[in-house]
């Protein structure tokens, strides 16, 4: 994981190089949606796979094209019953990743997203005759995601985006991993 952080970093320094100084903007972002967790739920009297989620956004563009966001998300949870117990995850977690951004109008562009993902997933299980146990995991994972905005103005545009990260679980020897995409619109404010 070392690795991957070093070659962020040493990608973000080499974007630096090459930036112009006209393009230097920091935006905010904020979006919503849904998530929806890649979760084997047979065996269970109940499951819900997906949630409601959001992530806050603090973003920088080095030129027209390169930039770098830091995000702070919240993928909702998971639910599984099974006869009397009852369980949830519950992801959270910041990512550091590249953007790569291009225009196909003078309103419309896209860009994509790559980069290193801090998850905290904490499990919640809740037994009747037992009571209630909470481990929570963390673990540093890759995340991709890919987007559109919409310029209302040069500093206000519309966002919608998808991405998936890897969200792992390790309670009581009991490991478990699986994928979860988001599905999220919001606005960004550019300063």
């Amino acid at each position: 994981m070392k690795k991957i952080i070093i070659a962020a970093l040493v990608l973000t320094s080499g974007i630096t190089l090459t930036s112009s100084a006209q393009a230097q903007q920091v935006y905010l972002a904020g979006t919503v949606g849904e998530s929806f967790w890649n979760a084997n739920c047979s065996g269970t009297t109940s499951c819900s796979t997906h949630d409601n989620d959001y992530k806050a956004i603090l973003g920088y563009n080095f030129n027209s094209h390169w930039g770098i966001e830091a995000s702070y998300f919240s993928l909702g949870q998971l639910t599984a019953n099974l006869n009397e117990i009852n369980g949830t995850i519950k992801a959270t977690g910041v990512d550091l990743g590249g953007v790569f951004r291009t225009g196909f109008t003078e309103n419309w562009g896209l860009f994509a997203k790559l980069g290193v993902s801090d998850n905290r997933a904490n499990i919640t299980a809740n037994e009747i005759t037992v009571g209630s146990n909470s481990v929570m995991t963390k673990k540093a994972e890759l995340f991709a995601a890919f987007g559109v905005t919409y310029s209302i103005t040069p500093d206000f545009a519309f966002r919608a985006d998808v991405d998936t990260r890897k969200v792992e679980v390790d309670a009581n020897h009991l490991k478990s991993s699986g994928n979860v995409t988001s599905l999220n619109v919001g606005a960004q404010v550019t300063f």
